[in-house]
């Protein structure tokens, strides 16, 4: 069971579609933390698809942080492509990198703050190898949508 969903169709004109139930705030962010988790997983050789339309589903498992991806491009390098795209497409369509309201701030550095005081009351070498385990950034709280 995934608690996020991201649905992109592709067509060949470029002219996506995103649906899912992830606020269209946060799905660049989404998009490039799974891009990032992708780094060092290899090459791919197999050999793309060719259709008019591309379809992309990112999945998203908050209680583990796993990403399920299915597509239909037949090549890691073409599904990863295209996500790139959207993804510096919405950012320019919102103006820039970060959309966080006040709220979101404010709840972030909250977090920062109970986790940065957590660090300092471990052993110093403890400090020193794992460093702030800062909580991650929920998506769920506040960037899904209802409904």
């Amino acid at each position: 069971m995934s608690d996020l969903q991201v649905m992109i169709e592709y067509p060949k004109d470029g002219r996506y579609q995103i649906s899912g139930n992830v606020k269209q705030t946060y799905v660049p962010e989404l998009i490039n933390n799974f891009l990032m988790d992708q780094r060092g997983k290899g090459e791919d050789n197999r050999i793309p698809e060719k259709r008019e339309k591309y379809t992309i589903l990112i999945e998203v498992d908050l209680s583990g942080d796993v990403f399920n991806v299915k597509d239909d491009t037949g090549n890691y390098g073409l599904r990863d492509g295209i996500l790139m795209d959207i993804s510096a497409r919405e950012i320019e369509r919102l103006g820039g990198l970060q959309r966080v309201s006040l709220e979101d701030s404010l709840t972030f550095q909250k977090h920062l703050d109970e986790a940065t005081a957590r660090v300092r009351t471990w052993p110093l070498w403890k400090q020193t190898i794992l460093g702030p385990c800062l909580p991650e950034h929920n998506l769920a709280e506040g960037g899904v949508e209802n409904g």
